[in-house]
C-alpha cells in the first residue's frame, strides 16, 4: 500500500481498478521467475495467475522466444538459463498478456551484448505497434537507442523532462563541402571569414561548424552551390545523453539549471 500520493494510470487508479492491472506488465531489475520449472511450466503458471487460457499464452510465448533464438531453451529448467536467457524469458512473460503499459527497471543489467540488442530490438517493435514502455536505467547509451522522452532524477528530485530530440539538439551544424568545378576554396572561404564562421579543411573537404539561426544553415548551402561548390553533406552536431546528464548534474550542484529544469537547451 502506498504511503502517499496517487498513480493514474489509463484513467484509474491500478490498485484499484482490476482492468487496468491487467494493461499493466512489468519487468524487475531481479528475474522473478520459477527457477525449478522450465521456461513452458513457467508460462503456464504466468497464464493462470493472470487468467489468461495457457493454450494461448503459450502460442504467444513460443513465437516470441523464436524472436530471442530460446523457443528450444523453453523444456529446461529455468537455473540451467544464463542471465541473458532469464532476462528474456522475464521479457516473454511479461508480453504474454498483450500489456498496453510495459514497465521495465534496468533490463539490461548484467547481460550480454546479443540478449541487450535482442531485448531493444523486441521493445521498438512493441513500441511501434502502440504500446507504451517506462523504463528507469542507468544505461543511457541503451536509453539513446529506445526513449522517445527522457526524464532526469537527481537526489530525488526531477531535474528535467523533455523529448529525447530536443535533449540531443545542440542548435550547432556541420556542414561539409566539396570542391565541385573550383580549385580551392578561396571565395567560399572570404565569405565565412566576413561570417565569423570556424571552419577547417581536410583531404579536399572545407568542414564548417554553423550555430543555425533561420535558415542560416541553408542560406549558406545555397551560397557554396552558386559559387560552383559542391555540398557533400549537412548534419547536426548532437549532444550525447551521457554528456548531457553530466552537464546537468554539475549545473544541480552548483551553477544555474533554470534553463535544464525548463527544458532549454
Amino acid at each position: 500500500v502506498p504511503d502517499s500520493g496517487n498513480v493514474c494510470v489509463y484513467g484509474n487508479n491500478p490498485l484499484s481498478r482490476e482492468s487496468s492491472i491487467r494493461k499493466i506488465s512489468a519487468v524487475l531489475e531481479k528475474d522473478v521467475l520459477w527457477d525449478k520449472l522450465t521456461g513452458i511450466e513457467n508460462i503456464s503458471v504466468a497464464s493462470y495467475l493472470w487468467g489468461l487460457r495457457r493454450e494461448e499464452a503459450i502460442e504467444k510465448a513460443v513465437e516470441y522466444a523464436k524472436l530471442f533464438k530460446l523457443e528450444k531453451s523453453l523444456k529446461y529448467p529455468v537455473f540451467s538459463y544464463s542471465k541473458g536467457m532469464k532476462r528474456k524469458l522475464s521479457v516473454i512473460l511479461s508480453l504474454v498478456k498483450d500489456p498496453a503499459l510495459l514497465v521495465l527497471d534496468e533490463p539490461n543489467s548484467g547481460i550480454d551484448t546479443e540478449s541487450r540488442i535482442d531485448i531493444r530490438e523486441t521493445l521498438l517493435a512493441f513500441k511501434k505497434n502502440g504500446g507504451t514502455i517506462l523504463v528507469t536505467s542507468h544505461d543511457l547509451e541503451e536509453m539513446e537507442k529506445l526513449a522517445d522522452r527522457v526524464l532526469i532524477i537527481n537526489k530525488g528530485q526531477i531535474v528535467f523532462s523533455s523529448s529525447s530530440d530536443s535533449i540531443k539538439s545542440t542548435g550547432l551544424f556541420v556542414v561539409k563541402v566539396g570542391l565541385g568545378n573550383k580549385r580551392n576554396f578561396s571565395e567560399f572561404e572570404e565569405y565565412l571569414v566576413g561570417k565569423n564562421i570556424p571552419y577547417e579543411i581536410n583531404n579536399s573537404v572545407l568542414i564548417a561548424e554553423v550555430r543555425d539561426k533561420g535558415n542560416f544553415t541553408q542560406q549558406i548551402a545555397k551560397i557554396a552551390i552558386e559559387k560552383g561548390y559542391l555540398i557533400k553533406e549537412i548534419k547536426e552536431k548532437q549532444k550525447s545523453l551521457e554528456r548531457m546528464y553530466m552537464d546537468i548534474t554539475k549545473e544541480e550542484s552548483g551553477g544555474n539549471s533554470n534553463d535544464w529544469k525548463s527544458g532549454k537547451i
